[in-house]
């Protein structure tokens, strides 16, 4: 009856059409079980499998397996075990879940964990961890985990590369959360939600290397006051730095902001670019620790040889590291640029009409009547027949 309570209590429709009337859920050891059926554990890492069917050892003692005080499972820790199915929805019924880590080993040691993450999932409520990075998941994350999470402090979905649709305006709900990643979930289509600026207790927002990522970055923002670490490199935003990350100076001090590599254009806000930001390299290069001006750009932001983007933060000691002037009649269209390839020719302005000669055209032949080509067709005909009779 568990799961139904959560369901009324909720008063959501698209949660509610989950609740089917199943009100007794399985055992939790059952639960487990398919688990490891659904996500191929007889191919897992073999210390991973440690104690995984064995009837002779509690569900508790299983490796990644935690369980509380009552015996119910409170954590499932399976990263980069080498897991290769889909999430089975039962997992759902775990609700005593704090952490669920799914995620694979790193980005050369993706998990095949594919398919999408199911709505059940909602039914977590006391969960304060969910990982799913690093996988194959596919489609989009339901807003209703962010509804009915109210717990959730850390979402790590970074370099979960199939996953699809926007980040949920709805994740402004989860007011615990502490640490939020999306890193280089390359086919993630969206905007920046105003709602982030809820958060005010995240200290670390990973929004890189998403090209599908546009639209201006969110004044709210600035309501973050907790942030040390806000990474928004390599994106496609647009507009102007809002005046209102100035409100993050305080907290940025010692931390990370990353701009570059997106089509922003203005001027990096000044306390910005006077606080100790990117590993101290702001007090010494000013703006261009943060971002390059236009018609200038920072090459140590892609390591040519190999491409790792690295952005303006990642300085040599010693180095003299200011933003490079693009070559003479060359400029950049937006600030923060990475790499020389973004110096492009610059056009001054269009020809004028008193330097430029009209064009030439043939003149227009006039129009020609029906009377006059039916009597140049009839003309040729009446001379042949004239030349015919007298010959």
């Amino acid at each position: 009856m568990r799961f139904l309570n959560v369901c009324n209590s909720l008063g959501m429709l698209s949660v509610l059409a989950t609740c089917t009337g199943n009100d007794e859920a399985l055992p939790q050891r059952e639960i487990l079980e398919l688990f490891y059926t659904a996500t191929g554990g007889d191919n897992w890492r073999e210390q991973a499998k440690m104690g995984w069917m064995d009837s002779n050892v509690p569900e508790c003692d299983w490796d990644g397996v935690t369980c509380g005080s009552n015996n119910l499972v409170s954590e499932l820790f399976r990263s980069g075990v080498g897991m290769d199915g889909t999430i089975p929805t039962e997992l759902g019924d775990l609700t005593y879940l704090t952490k669920l880590v799914l995620s694979g080993g790193g980005s050369t040691a993706l998990d095949n964990l594919k398919g999408t993450i199911p709505l059940e999932l909602a039914k977590l409520t006391a969960l304060e961890r969910f990982d799913a990075g690093f996988t194959m998941i596919t489609g989009s994350i339901p807003p209703e985990l962010f509804i009915s999470l109210p717990d959730l402090k850390s979402l790590g979905m970074s370099h979960a590369g199939e996953l699809t649709g926007s980040i949920p305006t709805e994740i402004g709900l989860c007011t615990k959360l502490t640490s939020v990643s999306f890193n280089s979930c390359t086919k993630l289509v969206s905007t920046l939600p105003s709602e982030l600026g809820q958060l005010v207790d995240v200290f670390e927002l990973i929004l890189q290397d998403i090209i599908g990522l546009t639209g201006p970055i969110p004044t709210e923002l600035g309501n973050m006051a907790s942030l040390r670490r806000l990474f928004l490199g390599f994106n496609s935003l647009m507009g102007t730095i809002p005046n209102e990350l100035s409100a993050l100076t305080s907290s940025l001090t010692g931390g990370n902001l990353h701009l570059q590599g997106n089509q922003l254009s203005g001027t990096v806000p000044q306390a910005l670019c006077d606080a100790d930001i990117n590993n101290g390299h702001a007090g010494i290069f000013g703006c261009d620790a943060i971002a390059c001006a236009i018609g200038t750009y920072q090459n140590i932001g892609i390591d040519e040889p190999t491409g790792d983007k690295r952005g303006a933060a990642y300085r040599s000691n010693g180095e003299d590291k200011e933003c490079t002037a693009c070559p003479s009649g060359l400029s950049t269209f937006y600030i923060g640029g990475v790499s020389s390839a973004g110096c492009v020719e610059i056009v001054t302005s269009a020809p004028t009409a008193s330097t430029t000669a009209p064009p030439t055209t043939a003149p227009t032949p006039p129009p020609t009547s029906s009377a006059t080509t039916i009597l140049s067709t009839l003309v040729p005909f009446f001379m042949m027949v004239a030349l015919s009779n007298i010959v």
